[in-house]
């Protein structure tokens, strides 16, 4: 978490001095956190980047993904890992997921690993302050449906990852 010492104060986005350090990765100079995570990004070259929010309007479990061109050879790999979530946890919602980096959200950690760090996947995966399921279903997110998401997510990762080493190279 990058932001504790806003969440200490009860902040949800925000840290003590009421800025979204999400959206300063661009400036890693301003915030010791920022350079750490990209320090750390750039000397393992990781394959795949996740950063975790809650999101305060849509429902459900949901990512935010790279924004491939469709002739990329990630265009379609990049969809793969959440579609993967989504067989295993009826909280994550595929179709709820975003593969486009929006102009506002260039400066965010999501941006800069697919840009700076050349990390290949990188994803904001978001979780809901309501909740998941069909809306006459719906069902509230609670600390055991949160850890419940993230156990999916990770449990997601080695199919994901033998899927990609099967691959062709290029």
């Amino acid at each position: 978490m990058i932001n504790v010492d806003g969440v200490v104060l009860g902040n949800f986005r925000t840290s003590i001095v009421g800025r979204d350090i999400n959206r300063f990765f661009h400036r890693p100079d301003q915030y010791e956190e920022v350079a750490l995570v990209k320090a750390v990004a750039e000397k393992n070259n990781p394959l795949i980047f996740l950063d975790f929010h809650g999101h305060s309007t849509k429902r459900s479990a949901f990512m935010y993904g790279p924004n491939y061109s469709i002739d990329h050879r990630h265009y379609l790999t990049c969809r793969l890992f959440p579609k993967i979530i989504s067989k295993m946890s009826d909280a994550f919602r595929y179709y709820s997921c975003v593969f486009k980096i929006s102009a506002c959200k260039i400066h965010t950690s999501r941006a800069i690993m697919l840009k700076n760090a050349n990390v290949a996947f990188p994803f904001t995966v978001e979780a809901s302050s309501h909740g998941y399921g069909p809306r006459v279903e719906n069902k509230i997110f609670d600390q055991e449906s949160y850890r419940a998401v993230g156990e999916k997510i990770a449990h997601s990762l080695d199919p994901f990852t033998n899927i990609l080493l099967k691959l062709p190279k290029r």
